[in-house]
């Protein structure tokens, strides 16, 4: 790579680039370590490096220099940089030393990257998580709020019932049409029953009051003891509570709690029963759910990064929660029975009593004040205050805590930036100005200076006049965009045009024009260079378009995969870009060992000027376009003779090559370096003194790099494909070895399990061989693919369900398989596991879905939800899990490592049907 490459490499990039020397002081830094510190080169030079780092880092960090010094490289040395503004920048450095030529180290080489944004995002990312708190203890207030409404309906919902048993006889339109379920029932079996009922249980009325209709069918078996318990104390005399809950299965086989009220409406001796029953299922639910919130409530209180507190009129505090360890020092058990203004800061004191004093009043309150921790730290807090009552009597104060010191100090710092940033704005190169309905009301001495006008003058300019600062034929440019911007449309902010000065003359502005909010009102803030010096310079040179166009036609040329040697390349680039560069002669000096010189290699010139310039330079003599990236002849004949220990020939042998050939304008790019030579790419003009613009300049340097780039790119290209195919080998083998190592597990389990007699144990063993098996199976297909990064798993699925029914001894006639996985492809990270998961439940399925030779059919499903993730469905049509089992907390090994690998490794999700069957839904994110 050519040293103007590396050089425009090391300028142009966004990390900090800079070199030292043994003690510490800066050589050399990029542009982009001035702009991240704001020094300028002259001053950076004059600073160790040393005196930036932050006093709490500088231990550390001549440690890592010490070891710098000793010849080994750094890596990731976090600390932090001090800015001439006098604030510090968190810095990520890699460092290597330089050594000479004798392996002597000499200085230090360093890459670092600004993380300061990154280190705010952390903060940012914990004041969302406390937003987060705070949302999640307003939704369970809600939550209890809402749960104390659904008891209050229970409650009215039970007297209703009570009304409704009383006036049975009378209103029997009314039990026809009741929510809840009556029945009369005798020892014969059910004598009446109402629609209700039939919605309940989903037996209609002639299912239920038949002969073969059994009672116990419907009531779940683990409490038909508590029914028939009920019976046999009622039996002995004895009273019974009339109201009481049990379950019920209905006939589509789902599970429902009901609470049932009876009560003995035959004669003396008769068992005559009417009942109702009450579908209490989703109030068990919503129980539940309450207890769970409460214990989350009770949780979050304990461990919410706000202090809870409460106090008594006095103000001596009789609750803190826990957290306030953190911010006070002091543990709950040291504040409780004290005073709370003994923490306060003594100037705050006099406020936050005022303020406790509204609160008793009745008043909320928040507020911000110091307080004083253990160690004698002050902190700001802010709290937020109500009254605590006891009937109408307020017995004292309750709140919340935060700590808001960042915030404070953010703040502080904040007004200390605006104060740098109003300086800084005025004191400012480039022109700064805020429009506001036509008017200038706001711009800085750059603008002034820009417009001939002074600021005064600028602010008291009437719309018209403001209007008439812009070239006419650019008002619908600027002032139609700008009440474009002003309606909402989204623009580009990038513009140029041409701006009337204050004498009536014209030049031409860059603007990058925003909308703000500026004193309530929406108005225009835009930043203004003054480019009319640029604008007439390339109005005499290249244009951007012309220049667009060369570069995509060179690269064009560049990707042309019929040029494969060097040399065309570069004849076809000479080619392009001399007719456009407007030159007479477009040439390439290719250096010669044997001469130690550089010869004419190729050529392109213009057809009226004849023969070849037949160029040659010597190697002395060209050992001054080194080092630099580029150098204009004559231009820089004076530069050039001035350089040290260059010999007085040099002058009068450029001098006559100038002279023999009447060149005007002579250009020179240098092609590799002073170690490894490759030639000079000429570029000279014989009719008139040509000026080289910066986009010529840019376009020639691009010739360079992309013959540069070009040879390189071969080179490496070479080297990687022979590097790939002796990894492809290697992973082959890697695959291969893995295989037949689980393989010879899996054969040491089936032999250790034949001298098992227990057969829970033998199970045990098979069902790891099996999952041993599954994860085999993977690096099989990975070995015999010719990919190794994904897996076809239609495929190993088919293998490895084949594998399992073997397994078992299950056949096609008894269990149907059907899979539907359609062009999916894992990485062998979701592979693994989702391999084991459908083994387990495949297993689970085999095992336990179909007793006594029951005929069946087991799904398996798999399809893309989008780009990152997938659903996998396995599914059997068998006899169910029961509803009393839970898959998560089940001792089952299976269900608990399918709960892991899916929630946990792959951070997915499971849904768990039980209707018809046992349906497994996990949408889980997978490597594709």
């Amino acid at each position: 790579m050519s040293q103007e490459k590396y050089q425009l490499l090391v300028e142009t990039s966004t990390d900090m680039i800079f070199t030292v020397d043994l003690k510490g002081n800066f050589l050399f830094v990029n542009k982009a370590f001035k702009k991240n510190l704001g020094y300028s080169k002259e001053e950076i030079n004059k600073i160790n490096g040393f005196k930036l780092v932050h006093p709490a880092d500088l231990a550390r960090v001549i440690k890592q220099f010490s070891m710098l010094l000793e010849g080994t490289a750094v890596d990731n040395m976090e600390y932090r940089y001090k800015t001439k503004k006098g604030s510090y920048i968190h810095i990520l450095n890699n460092a290597s030393p330089i050594f000479d030529s004798q392996r002597n180290v000499i200085g230090a080489f360093g890459v670092a990257r600004n993380i300061s944004r990154r280190k705010r995002m952390e903060n940012e990312l914990q004041k969302a998580h406390a937003e987060l708190e705070r949302r999640v203890k307003e939704r369970t207030a809600a939550l209890l709020k809402t749960n104390k409404k659904l008891k209050k309906e229970i409650e009215e919902r039970k007297e209703a019932e009570d009304k409704l048993m009383e006036s049975e006889k009378k209103y029997r339109g009314l039990v026809q049409n009741a929510n809840d379920a009556i029945y009369i029932i005798t020892s014969e079996g059910f004598k009446f029953v109402n629609p209700a009922f039939e919605k309940l249980t989903g037996y209609t009325s002639k299912e239920v009051c038949s002969k073969g209709f059994n009672f116990w069918d419907i009531i779940h078996p683990d409490d038909i003891k508590l029914i028939k318990g009920r019976e046999a104390t009622r039996r002995t005399g004895k009273e019974v509570p009339s109201r009481y809950e049990f379950r019920i299965i209905a006939k589509d086989r789902n599970i429902k709690t009901v609470e049932a009220a009876t009560v003995g409406i035959g004669k003396k001796g008769e068992v005559k029963v009417i009942g109702i029953l009450r579908d209490i299922t989703e109030r068990t639910h919503a129980e539940d759910a309450l207890r769970e919130s409460e214990e989350k409530y009770r949780d979050l209180i304990e461990n919410i990064s706000d202090v809870i507190y409460a106090v008594d009129k006095n103000g001596v505090v009789t609750y803190a929660s826990p957290v306030v360890k953190l911010l006070f020092e002091y543990s709950p058990s040291d504040i409780i029975g004290r005073p709370f203004a003994k923490y306060i800061y003594k100037e705050d004191l006099p406020g936050s009593t005022k303020a406790f004093q509204k609160v008793l009043e009745g008043q909320n309150t928040t507020g911000e004040y110091r307080i004083v921790t253990k160690s004698g730290e002050i902190r700001w807090v802010r709290t937020s205050n109500r009254p605590t009552f006891k009937g109408n009597q307020i017995i004292g104060a309750h709140g919340v805590l935060t700590d808001i010191t960042e915030r404070k100090q953010a703040e502080e710092s904040l007004k200390e930036n605006e104060e740098k940033y109003r300086t800084l704005i005025e004191q400012s190169l480039q022109a700064i100005i805020i429009v506001q309905d036509f008017r200038i009301v706001f711009a800085n001495n750059a603008f002034a200076r820009i417009s001939g006008f002074t600021v005064e003058e600028l602010l008291a300019l009437q719309p018209e006049k403001v209007k008439a600062m812009v070239h006419s034929e650019d008002h619908a440019l600027i002032w139609g965009r700008f009440l474009d911007r002003m309606a909402g449309k989204s623009l580009a902010q990038h513009y140029e045009y041409r701006g009337i000065r204050k004498d009536g003359s014209v030049g031409w502005l860059e603007m990058y024009a925003n909308q703000i909010n500026y004193k309530g009102k929406p108005a225009i803030q835009a930043a203004i260079l003054d480019i009319t010096e640029r604008k007439q310079a390339e109005e005499a040179q290249i244009t951007q378009s012309q220049y667009n166009e060369l570069r995509a036609e060179i690269w064009k040329k560049a990707s042309d995969p019929s040029l494969i040697e060097e040399i065309d390349l570069i004849q076809n680039l000479l080619g392009t870009v001399g007719p456009v560069l407007d030159v007479s002669r477009a040439s390439y000096l290719r250096f010669a060992p044997e001469r130690n010189a550089y010869v004419t290699e190729l050529q392109w010139r213009k057809k009226e000027l004849g023969s070849s310039l037949g160029e040659d330079i010597s190697f002395d003599i060209a050992k001054l376009f080194f080092g630099r990236n580029y150098i204009e002849i004559p231009k820089d004949i004076n530069k050039i003779i001035k350089i040290p220990g260059l010999r007085q020939t040099v002058k009068l042998y450029i001098s006559s090559k100038l002279k023999k050939h009447h060149i005007k304008s002579y250009l020179v790019l240098p092609y590799g370096d002073m170690n490894n030579p490759k030639g000079l790419f000429t570029f000279s003009e014989q009719k008139k003194d040509k000026k080289w613009s910066e986009l010529e300049k840019l376009i020639l340097s691009e010739v360079v790099n992309i013959v540069s780039l070009r040879v390189e790119q071969t080179n490496a290209d070479i080297k990687i494909r022979a590097s790939l195919r002796e990894k492809e080998v290697l992973l082959k083998e890697i695959h291969h070895r893995v295989k037949n190592n689980m393989q010879i597990i899996s054969s040491l389990l089936s032999l250790q399990s034949r001298n098992v007699k227990e057969e829970q144990t033998r199970e045990t063993f098979k069902s790891t061989q099996n999952r041993v098996r599954s994860m085999a199976l993977i690096h099989e297909f990975l070995y015999e693919s010719k990919q190794f990064a994904k897996i076809n798993f239609e495929e190993y699925i088919r293998n490895l369900t084949s594998h399992l029914f073997y397994s078992y001894g299950t056949t096609d006639s008894e269990i149907k398989f059907k899979i539907n996985i359609k062009d999916i492809l894992l990485d062998i990270n979701t592979a693994i596991p989702c391999g084991l998961i459908i083994n387990e439940l495949i297993t689970n399925s085999l095992k336990h879905a179909f007793p006594d030779s029951q005929k069946g059919q087991i799904n398996i499903t798999m399809r893309p939800l989008n780009e990152e993730e997938i659903q996998l469905t396995v599914s059997d049509n068998g006899i169910g899990l029961p509803e009393d089992v839970d898959f998560r907390k089940t001792e089952s090994l299976g269900l608990h490592l399918v709960t892991i690998l899916a929630e946990d490794q792959l951070k997915g999700t499971i849904k768990l049907d039980r209707k018809g069957g046992t349906k497994f839904q996990i949408r889980l994110r997978a490597g594709r």
